[in-house]
Protein backbone atom coordinates (compact mmCIF):
# COMPACT_ATOMS: atom_id res chain seq x y z
CA UNK A 1 0.00 0.00 0.00
CA UNK A 2 1.29 3.64 -0.89
CA UNK A 3 1.08 5.98 1.94
CA UNK A 4 0.73 9.83 0.96
CA UNK A 5 3.94 11.34 1.86
CA UNK A 6 3.29 14.62 3.97
CA UNK A 7 4.05 17.99 1.58
CA UNK A 8 7.48 19.65 1.14
CA UNK A 9 6.42 22.77 3.18
CA UNK A 10 5.54 20.59 5.98
CA UNK A 11 8.29 17.94 5.87
CA UNK A 12 10.81 21.05 5.79
CA UNK A 13 9.35 23.13 8.47
CA UNK A 14 9.45 19.61 10.88
CA UNK A 15 12.85 19.17 9.48
CA UNK A 16 13.97 22.64 11.13
CA UNK A 17 12.27 22.13 14.16
CA UNK A 18 14.13 19.28 14.46
CA UNK A 19 17.79 19.51 13.16
CA UNK A 20 18.23 22.48 15.41
CA UNK A 21 18.66 20.08 17.91
CA UNK A 22 22.00 18.59 18.92
CA UNK A 23 23.44 15.79 17.10
CA UNK A 24 19.92 15.03 15.60
CA UNK A 25 19.85 13.40 12.23
CA UNK A 26 16.96 12.71 9.62
CA UNK A 27 17.17 9.16 8.56
CA UNK A 28 14.04 7.52 6.25
CA UNK A 29 11.77 5.14 8.70
CA UNK A 30 9.68 2.19 7.40
CA UNK A 31 7.20 4.73 6.28
CA UNK A 32 8.11 8.43 6.24
CA UNK A 33 11.23 10.17 7.99
CA UNK A 34 12.17 9.56 11.47
CA UNK A 35 14.07 12.01 13.07
CA UNK A 36 16.67 10.36 15.61
CA UNK A 37 19.02 11.62 18.79
CA UNK A 38 21.87 8.66 18.15
CA UNK A 39 19.45 5.62 17.12
CA UNK A 40 16.02 6.47 19.25
CA UNK A 41 13.37 8.32 16.80
CA UNK A 42 12.09 11.50 18.65
CA UNK A 43 9.70 12.16 16.26
CA UNK A 44 8.13 10.22 13.30
CA UNK A 45 6.72 11.95 10.18
CA UNK A 46 4.18 10.06 8.06
CA UNK A 47 0.85 10.80 6.04
CA UNK A 48 -1.76 8.56 5.90
CA UNK A 49 -5.06 8.04 4.33
CA UNK A 50 -8.40 8.81 6.01
CA UNK A 51 -11.09 6.82 5.82
CA UNK A 52 -12.33 9.20 3.60
CA UNK A 53 -10.09 9.09 1.08
CA UNK A 54 -8.46 12.00 2.13
CA UNK A 55 -4.80 12.21 3.39
CA UNK A 56 -3.39 13.70 6.66
CA UNK A 57 -0.24 14.30 7.75
CA UNK A 58 0.76 12.81 11.31
CA UNK A 59 3.82 13.52 13.32
CA UNK A 60 4.10 11.12 16.77
CA UNK A 61 6.20 12.30 19.59
CA UNK A 62 7.64 10.41 23.00
CA UNK A 63 5.82 12.37 25.99
CA UNK A 64 5.98 11.56 29.44
CA UNK A 65 2.92 9.00 30.67
CA UNK A 66 1.69 12.02 33.00
CA UNK A 67 1.03 14.45 29.89
CA UNK A 68 0.06 11.95 27.64
CA UNK A 69 -4.06 11.72 29.07
CA UNK A 70 -4.64 15.48 29.15
CA UNK A 71 -3.27 15.50 25.12
CA UNK A 72 -5.39 13.35 24.06
CA UNK A 73 -8.43 14.53 26.60
CA UNK A 74 -8.21 17.73 24.70
CA UNK A 75 -8.94 16.39 20.98
CA UNK A 76 -7.70 17.49 17.57
CA UNK A 77 -5.04 17.39 16.47
CA UNK A 78 -4.06 14.82 19.34
CA UNK A 79 -4.44 11.13 19.04
CA UNK A 80 -3.38 8.45 21.15
CA UNK A 81 -0.80 6.00 19.59
CA UNK A 82 -1.80 2.55 19.75
CA UNK A 83 2.36 1.34 20.30
CA UNK A 84 3.50 2.38 23.43
CA UNK A 85 2.15 4.29 26.95
CA UNK A 86 4.22 7.16 25.85
CA UNK A 87 3.43 8.19 22.20
CA UNK A 88 1.09 11.12 21.29
CA UNK A 89 0.34 11.59 17.39
CA UNK A 90 -0.66 15.05 16.39
CA UNK A 91 -1.86 15.84 12.88
CA UNK A 92 -0.15 18.37 10.96
CA UNK A 93 -2.30 21.01 8.64
CA UNK A 94 -2.68 24.45 7.43
CA UNK A 95 -3.79 25.33 10.95
CA UNK A 96 -0.84 23.35 12.78
CA UNK A 97 0.32 25.74 15.40
CA UNK A 98 3.73 25.25 14.80
CA UNK A 99 4.76 26.58 18.15
CA UNK A 100 3.27 23.49 20.02
CA UNK A 101 4.99 21.42 17.39
CA UNK A 102 8.46 22.98 18.36
CA UNK A 103 7.63 22.26 22.30
CA UNK A 104 6.29 18.46 21.71
CA UNK A 105 9.49 17.99 19.48
CA UNK A 106 11.70 19.21 21.84
CA UNK A 107 10.44 17.33 24.91
CA UNK A 108 10.33 14.05 23.00
CA UNK A 109 14.00 14.46 21.93
CA UNK A 110 15.24 15.61 25.93
CA UNK A 111 13.16 12.18 26.89
CA UNK A 112 15.70 10.37 24.90
CA UNK A 113 18.64 12.38 24.45
CA UNK A 114 21.58 11.87 26.37
CA UNK A 115 21.52 13.79 30.14
CA UNK A 116 24.46 16.06 28.60
CA UNK A 117 22.56 16.85 25.05
CA UNK A 118 19.27 17.15 26.25
CA UNK A 119 20.37 19.99 28.95
CA UNK A 120 21.53 22.03 25.90
CA UNK A 121 18.17 22.46 24.83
Amino acid sequence: MDFPAPPARLASRLRRICLALPEAEELPAWQGTSFRIRRRIFAHLFGIEQPSGEPAHIVVCRVEPSELAGLVASGHPYFAVRSGGDRIGMVLGPTTDWDEVGELVTDSYRLLAPKKLAALV
